[in-house]
């Protein structure tokens, strides 16, 4: 009976473990993205973080939705607090007026939807190398 019990306390710490070691790989997947993302949009195009997140989503072979998931939150932070970093150092100027000249919209709005355009992006870009990594 004893041995039972133990067992049973094993095999849920074995799965407790599993779930953390899950959640810490989705947010180091996160913090890798950013920071290999912002390393690349110094010196590549504006689209190079598309191909960190497939690379990124290749690696840590996670299922399409965390995939997507881990790319989405990973680019939406990167350039929506690039856009913020700009907007408060001086572009709040262009902003305001990209806004008039899209239809009134402010240029605190601009921000959230170049973030959320990014974030699509990054996601799609990781989801996609997850399912490269399923299909290989």
């Amino acid at each position: 009976m004893k041995t039972k019990t133990i067992t049973v306390i094993g095999i849920i710490m074995s799965i407790e473990i599993l779930k953390i070691l899950l959640v810490m790989k989705f947010i180091l997947g996160i913090i890798g993205m950013i920071g290999v993302g912002l390393l690349a949009a110094q010196f590549l195009p504006w689209w190079s973080v598309v191909l960190v997140c497939f690379i990124a989503g290749a690696l840590l072979d996670m299922n399409g939705g965390k995939s997507f998931l881990c790319g989405l939150i990973a680019i939406f932070l990167l350039w929506g607090l690039s856009a913020g970093w700009d907007f408060h150092h001086g572009s709040y100027i262009i902003a305001n007026r990209m806004g008039t000249l899209l239809g009134g919209v402010s240029g605190v709005a601009l921000m959230f939807i170049t973030a959320f355009i990014g974030g699509l992006l990054g996601g799609l870009g990781s989801m996609t190398g997850g399912y490269f990594r399923k299909i290989f």
